[in-house]
């Protein structure tokens, strides 16, 4: 139950030691190589012959400033329509990247820069164990964490996805959202109304039917 990885190397800016840990893990690379560098070291080429058609090559034509990076948020914008419940990583030093990310992050696109393959194995685990996750189980999370702040709950369908996929660190897959969002309607808990969302939760429905037992309490002789 997992989309697509892909995993976008920065090669003029950093070389990454051992690649080959991804494999076996559904990775797909893509190294860009800049113009000017002719040569690919014999030992990462050899690490990452494991791979087979999971990686590929992709070298700039011509000489500019940030041409490399340029091509890399090209392949990232174009591959995340394609496949929107992929994840990306860029592996590079290049804080450059970060706004981008920022605002893909916003559209809805998982994407995140690294520096090591350390960093991508740890997020995967996160993820793995995230997705092996029930609907009842993310459904139950995300409405103890709404029942904490009813002054601050998503009031559309959009922010409420959002506030869903947020609270899981952005790793839902795209149907995991949908089931839990499904689930939440068929429990009664989050209704569409008008464009805007009602909420209603057991805890605060017997709150406000509870008996004033003040004045229940009193006896007979009690003044009034």
């Amino acid at each position: 139950m997992t989309g697509a990885k892909y995993v976008l190397v920065d090669f003029e800016n950093i070389q990454p030691a051992n690649l080959d840990k991804l494999r076996d893990r559904g990775f797909t690379l893509r190294i860009f190589v800049g113009s000017a560098q002719e040569r690919v070291p014999l030992k990462i080429v050899n690490s990452l012959q494991v791979f087979g058609t999971s990686l590929e090559y992709i070298q700039t034509c011509g000489i500019g400033p940030n041409a490399l990076d340029f091509y890399i948020a090209y392949f990232l914008g174009r591959q995340s329509t394609e496949t929107p419940d992929a994840r990306f990583f860029i592996i590079s030093r290049d804080t450059g990247f970060d706004p981008l990310l920022q605002h893909l992050r916003s559209q809805g696109v998982t994407c995140r820069r690294v520096t090591s393959t350390d960093d991508i194995l740890h997020d995967h685990a996160m993820t793995e164990a995230v997705h092996l996750l029930s609907t009842r189980e993310l459904t139950n999370r995300v409405v103890d964490d709404l029942e904490k702040r009813p002054k601050t709950r998503p009031r559309t369908v959009a922010t409420l996805r959002r506030a869903v996929n947020a609270l899981f660190q952005k790793k839902l897959l795209v149907k995991q959202i949908d089931d839990v969002l499904l689930e939440l309607q068929l429990r009664g808990v989050a209704l569409e109304v008008d464009g805007k969302l009602q909420y209603q939760f057991s805890s605060e429905t017997e709150t406000r039917s509870a008996p004033d037992r003040t004045s229940n309490e009193r006896g007979p002789d009690a003044p009034h």
